[in-house]
């Protein structure tokens, strides 16, 4: 199933990470009336994250809902490798880049390089608190890909979650019922994780099957610190969304009006929430916005997971179920295009960020600099999109379909898994 306006929602997620990151991370300082007001872009790129796995969790659901409602054991092999397809092509590619081209691997001794190599070789290297140079992987040379290890996570839970929505969740109250639940668990999950750090910092220190953790400089908060990956990066922290996502995909498909009326209020209301709540948060006088990059707050987590992504799925679900004003707009032709090519856009500014060391530029945010960067990787998309990221997965599907190819794939998505837990457990 297929709606245009989920498209063009990934071109705006993709430009809210974009953007965020073409700078150095640091406040920008607005003088109004001689007062100092402290403007932190790169907030946007917390909430692109948010709508992305939203929206996954919603495509997912709405194309592959039927595969599970017996876990037939060949429609589940059949999701894997369609997911495979699509996301590994442009992985790999912006892997090879980043290593070759990137003076920061360079600087690496040939251990440490051989490590990192491995871990980026796993798919699941997000799912454990990894460390290069005694910095968090996220911080690391194509550090940002964490985001496609943490999906992989969302994909292996999801053929029982599907299970578990068509065959128990029967009426529209447990829908509902559960929607709420992914709000108030992780909400009281994370509040006790902020509220006992050292605890929680020795017990991972106590865990001997994370690689050298208790070698490395791990911060109580912080950008290195183990709540920012708990929150922020790990598929642990991120997967209410993803199921926040199938839950309004499977209210659609059922068929469930939430609204009978006033549809065109309600999205006004919860856009103009979001505007709110962005604006408070890129303002530093608002303590929730310094939490990204100094003491990673409880209100990091709150404003990412509980003011956002519930406004989030209720514009999904409304441009589902009916003609609003998102979802006209996300249907722009050009819109549509840019989200099309998203995923491309995603993948290659994690690389040109690196390569240009736009991410370390000195002094105010370069709007040049961001036009020129932004530029390039949208050109750079189009042509990757094209004689890539396309053909590829086309190419490694028609095989697939191929009836004597079909176990042949199958063991290779099998082997890949055990060599994902070989190349980890030889990280050292």
């Amino acid at each position: 199933m297929h709606f245009k306006c989920l498209t063009g929602m990934r071109c705006f997620a993709a430009f809210l990470v974009i953007i965020s990151h073409f700078h150095n991370g640091k406040a920008l300082v607005l003088e109004i009336n001689g007062t100092s007001y402290e403007f932190w872009p790169q907030i946007a790129s917390s909430i692109g994250m948010t709508i992305f796995f939203i929206l996954s969790g919603v495509v997912i659901h709405l194309n592959y809902r039927q595969h599970f409602k017996n876990l037939a054991f060949d429609l589940v092999f059949d999701f894997f490798f369609r997911r495979f397809a699509r996301l590994f092509p442009m992985l790999f590619f912006g892997l090879v880049v980043t290593l070759a081209v990137s003076n920061t691997t360079s600087k690496l001794n040939e251990t440490v390089f051989l490590n990192y190599s491995y871990l980026l070789l796993t798919p699941a290297f997000s799912w454990l608190p990894f460390f290069i140079n005694e910095a968090l992987q996220i911080q690391s040379i194509y550090g940002m890909s964490w985001s496609i290890s943490t999906e992989i996570f969302f994909y292996l839970c999801y053929p029982l979650t599907a299970y578990f929505f068509l065959n128990i969740l029967i009426h529209k109250r447990s829908i509902l019922l559960v929607f709420l639940a992914l709000l108030l668990i992780p909400l009281s999950i994370f509040y006790y994780i902020f509220s006992h750090p050292t605890e929680i910092l020795s017990q991972f220190e106590a865990l001997t099957f994370i690689p050298s953790i208790t070698d490395k400089n791990i911060e109580q908060q912080g950008l290195n610190s183990l709540i920012r990956w708990t929150v922020y990066v790990s598929p642990y922290g991120r997967v209410f969304e993803f199921l926040m996502g199938v839950s309004i995909a499977e209210l659609t498909l059922r068929r469930i009006k939430l609204f009978s009326k006033s549809s065109y209020k309600i999205e006004w209301l919860c856009i103009v929430l979001f505007i709110v709540f962005y604006v408070l948060l890129i303002f530093g006088n608002v303590d929730i916005a310094k939490s990204y990059f100094g003491t990673a707050s409880f209100f990091h987590f709150l404003h990412q997971n509980i003011l956002f992504a519930p406004l989030i799925c209720m514009i999904i679900y409304l441009q589902l179920n009916n003609k609003t004003i998102t979802r006209r707009l996300c249907e722009n032709p050009l819109v549509l295009k840019l989200g099309e090519i998203s995923y491309s856009l995603y993948i290659n500014h994690i690389f040109l960020t690196w390569i240009f060391n736009w991410r370390h530029a000195n002094g105010f945010f370069s709007y040049i600099e961001v036009l020129v960067g932004i530029t390039i990787t949208i050109l750079l998309s189009f042509a990757t999109f094209e004689f890539i990221e396309k053909p590829v997965k086309k190419y490694l599907i028609k095989i697939y379909e191929i009836k004597q190819f079909v176990i042949p794939t199958r063991l290779l998505l099998v082997f890949s898994g055990f060599a994902s837990l070989y190349l980890m457990s030889n990280i050292k």
